[in-house]
């Protein structure tokens, strides 16, 4: 799943209703339009900054990314999810997930980063996934307190909007994702 490699013969993975496969050059188009639809912006790894393609392609293919994969659901060939795991050290990484607008309320966003998350954690001695976000948004994404914790808050840190604004940063536990994700998992993650 390195991009790096760009071999069209790895292997594509699914879940319930997702198939996943892994970030090549011909997906950075897609990639930045999620990464700028709607409310995206503010929640990824861009965090409200001004992209262009050429900007998402050198954050993509960077070699701080341990892996990434784009989503489509299975009935449809267009992207509907892009998942990054990046920065990662011995024992945790930062994750990020941009989703279509058109995916919101389907549940196949949750279906996505949950596959994501077991991915990383089946295939990496990680013991904790991070994520940052801006205050406003972690408050609008209250259900990902069901598995991220609040570990820090950096006051007034990101400028967005004509406004400063908080960064979460939110930590999940090998254990609370197994612990709080048991139900969810065996409903998507099921093939």
């Amino acid at each position: 799943m390195n991009p790096s490699s760009h071999v069209h013969n790895e292997p594509t993975l699914r879940s319930k209703n997702l198939t996943y496969e892994p970030v090549r050059p011909a997906d950075i188009e897609a990639i930045y339009e999620l990464s700028v639809e709607g409310t995206n912006w503010t929640r990824w790894i861009f965090r409200g900054g001004n992209v262009s393609p050429s900007d998402v392609a050198a954050r993509v293919f960077q070699p701080g990314v341990l892996t990434q994969v784009v989503a489509r659901s299975h009935s449809g060939g267009a992207i509907g999810a892009h998942l990054i795991a990046y920065e990662a050290q011995r024992y945790h990484v930062k994750v990020g997930i941009v989703t279509s607008g058109t995916w919101q309320l389907t549940g196949l966003p949750v279906e996505a980063m949950l596959f994501f998350m077991d991915f990383l954690f089946g295939n990496w001695p990680f013991r904790k996934l991070y994520i940052e976000m801006m205050g406003s948004e972690w408050e609008r994404q209250h259900s990902l307190g069901r598995v991220f914790e609040v570990e820090g808050r950096l006051s007034q840190h990101d400028y967005y909007n004509g406004q400063f604004d908080d960064l979460v940063i939110g930590a999940c536990s090998r254990d609370r994702f197994l612990r709080e994700t048991t139900a969810l998992r065996a409903r998507y993650l099921a093939s």
